[in-house]
């Protein structure tokens, strides 16, 4: 059997073997980079299968003029760096769809002079073939620009992950989230993606700024002629619009305030004190109780002759002339100061303090400087906020006021956050107690929370000091802001974000473009709408989508001022991109097609002198028909155009987006069979109209007397006929 000739078996049909389409996704920021700055890359890989992928190898290629630093990935991969060369291994990759994405985040120190660009590559192979090789790599370039800094700024504002500025010119700039409308550019993002600026960006629309006040998800602005303005969460009515919509993303007017001299915002409600003492609030009813919203301002009563408002939370504080401090709201930890913690909805007056020159207030604590230059504090002292004489670090209220030790003399203001306190000293210099989990109070990496207040070191020349949520901003002499704490929104304006800073630092000159309009604004159309994309920013360069994803500098570009027609539904999404920039907050409008539910329905008169009567009215006087084209006893009409305006009421009738009343045609056959086709004027839904729209037109000229036939067409459907009467 030694010469057995050898057989070899191979199927007819062999299977194909398994194949894994993998895509790789690569980004980097910030964008643009300063050269010293790290540049942080962010590669995610999925795997769109159909099978699991044995053995998948990421490589990233880091460009020159960089240094690697780290690679942090998920626990079952390994990332390492070779002369620049990031190998990233796994031994399984399962589908996107049950086990997701696998990202590695790889930081890396530019190294490179200002001018450079730094192009990277990410790609990605398996041990199983690809059909689909296009999507197994891809590439970022990043710019690196020389560091400049803002300034120019005269007043400050910090809120919930969010900064606000006022610059020498009166000019608005904001930083941080942008959920709820609050960096006041038009736009606020989704809930999984909310926009934000990690620098300056301007809140355009508004100018002429004196005093700024940054609160939970919106901000109030002080005008040099006495208004108030504001923008962002409008929940609760807190920028006394007349409206609770909410978010407001474009500045808007509290309505009927003027003379004002200070402003104030708490979590959920404004307040004003005008040149005259009174003060003003609105908003959330959390002062004087009740339930409905106070939509625009009402004067506080109980009080006059005031000087100076604080908000916390849920409460007020008031100085009057005679120095004295006064207080409204809740006070469940003592926060009014009166010796219990009995709500009050009048004002009461803190007990015990006099000479009062400042205020602040705080979650649930309250701050007052007296003209002796000594701090004194009463409320909440959980984390120490009321120093060293506020007794136990727990939850019990402290209602009497206390002397705040350990500070040096000559202090000339004080600031709240939610659960710290700054003052700045007469030279300068800044001091800090209270919360210090977020590194917010520039004492370095000392306690969470310390009663003890101490220096910022190395620190001086300020002239204004804010507290926002977890974050400090001061105002230096010489114009430009400085950060401290967490920094997870970009609310420090140095261009990163879910950092910490305990030390201070500079914010960064590099501005964000602002976001671009989308108008309309979204909504359901009929046949087709037109939108118009449209960047604020002259030399910008938009790009949008269609699918909503967030547009990348590789998705189509339209031109500002351009056009898109759009069919069918679409969830469009625009974003800015500017060399030298900070790219924009993505611009989002959703249109969805529609079509009535049946033809319009117009209202007829009850007990009508002729058949079908329409409900028809005078738009001015009120009155019914039988109408005069011209009626000379209406001495209200336009004297330049005075036919007659007539009102009739429609069910199953609304514009759509993109429509103008002239969408809606009047059809009238007047008494001699003419036919007049006219345009209605104006159409709205009536307000708690059950459903009825208003429309408005106009009687057309040498419309002869006797009745009428008119039927109104809208969306390719036509109502009902109904009459009216012309008379002479």
């Amino acid at each position: 059997m030694t010469n057995a000739q050898t057989v070899t078996f191979a199927l007819r049909n062999p299977p194909s073997p398994p194949i894994s389409d993998l895509a790789v996704k690569l980004t980097a920021s910030p964008e643009p980079v300063v050269s010293g700055q790290n540049l942080v890359y962010l590669v995610e890989l999925t795997n769109l299968g159909p099978n699991p992928a044995d053995l998948p190898v990421l490589t990233v290629l880091l460009p020159a003029g960089t240094t690697f630093i780290s690679c942090a990935t998920h626990f079952d991969a390994t990332c390492t760096n070779t002369s620049g060369t990031v190998t990233g291994k796994l031994t399984l990759l399962g589908l996107s769809t049950i086990s997701g994405s696998i990202s590695f985040v790889i930081t890396v120190r530019v190294d490179a002079p200002a001018g450079a660009s730094l192009q990277t590559t990410a790609s990605v192979t398996s041990a199983r073939p690809d059909p689909n090789p296009a999507n197994n790599s891809a590439s970022v370039t990043s710019s690196v620009v020389a560091q400049v800094f803002f300034g120019n700024v005269r007043a400050i504002g910090a809120g919930n992950s969010h900064t606000t500025s006022v610059r020498n010119d009166g000019t608005v700039w904001n930083w941080g989230v942008g959920s709820q409308g609050q960096l006041g550019d038009g736009t606020s993002g989704t809930a999984l993606n909310p926009v934000r600026a990690v620098t300056p960006l301007q809140v355009l629309g508004i100018d002429g700024v004196d005093a700024v006040e940054d609160s939970n998800g919106f901000v109030l602005a002080l005008k040099s002629n006495g208004t108030v303005w504001g923008w962002g969460n409008n929940f609760n009515a807190q920028l006394g619009d007349g409206t609770g919509i909410s978010p407001r993303s474009r500045p808007v007017q509290t309505v009927g305030l003027t003379n004002v001299k200070g402003i104030a915002a708490g979590d959920f409600h404004g307040a004003a004190v005008k040149n005259d003492g009174t003060v003003w609030i609105w908003g959330a009813p959390v002062l004087t109780g009740g339930f409905d919203l106070i939509t625009t301002p009402i004067q506080l009563s109980g009080i006059s002759n005031v000087t100076a408002i604080a908000s916390g939370s849920r409460h007020l504080l008031m100085v009057k002339a005679d120095k004295t401090v006064w207080a409204i709201g809740t006070n469940s930890m003592g926060q009014l100061g009166t010796g219990n913690t009995t709500n009050s909805n009048t004002p009461v007056q803190v007990a015990g303090l006099s000479n009062v020159v400042r205020i602040a207030a705080g979650e649930e604590f309250s701050v007052a400087l007296k003209e002796d230059g000594t701090i004194w504090a009463w409320g909440i002292n959980f984390n120490g906020q009321l120093g060293p004489n506020g007794g136990s670090t727990n939850f019990s209220p402290h209602p009497n006021a206390v002397q705040v030790t350990g500070l040096p003399g000559g202090l000339t203001n004080i600031a709240a956050g939610n659960a710290f306190c700054l003052a700045l000293a007469g030279d300068g210099t800044i001091w800090s107690w209270g919360d210090n989990s977020s590194r917010q109070l520039g004492h370095g990496l000392g306690s969470f929370v310390t009663s003890t207040p101490g220096q910022v070191p190395n620190f001086g020349n300020v002239i204004a000091i804010a507290g926002g949520s977890h974050h400090s901003v001061v105002l230096k002499s010489d114009g430009s802001i400085w950060g401290l704490g967490l920094n997870l929104e970009g609310e420090l304006g140095d261009g990163t974000t879910n950092t910490v800073a305990a030390i201070p630092i500079r914010v960064n000159g590099l501005l964000t473009v602002n976001s671009p309009v989308i108008n309309p604004t979204g909504g359901k159309f009929f046949n087709s709408v037109n939108v118009t994309i449209t960047s604020p920013v002259a030399g910008a360069t938009i790009h949008y989508t269609t699918n909503s994803s967030d547009p990348t500098e590789n998705d189509p570009i339209i031109t500002s001022g351009g056009t898109l027609q759009l069919t069918n539904r679409t969830a469009l999404r625009a974003r800015a991109w500017k060399p030298g920039m900070f790219p924009s907050g993505t611009s989002f409008a959703g249109f969805e097609p529609t079509a009535p539910d049946g033809p319009p329905i117009v209202y007829l008169a009850d007990n009508p002198p002729v058949p079908n009567w329409f409900a028809a009215l005078d738009s001015i006087l009120r009155t019914t028909d039988p109408f005069l084209v011209v009626n000379p006893t209406n001495l209200l009409k336009n004297p330049n155009d005075p036919n007659t305006r007539v009102v009739i009421f429609v069910l199953n009738l609304e514009l759509y987006v993109g429509e103008t009343p002239a969408a809606v045609t009047i059809n009238i056959t007047d008494a001699n069979g003419g036919v007049h086709d006219l345009p209605a004027e104006d159409v709205r839904p009536i307000p708690r109209g059950l459903g009825f729209a208003q429309v408005t037109f106009r009687l057309p000229n040498n419309l002869p007397p006797g009745t009428c036939q008119v039927k109104l067409v809208a969306h390719n459907l036509t109502s009902n006929i109904g009459a009216i009467r012309i008379t002479q």
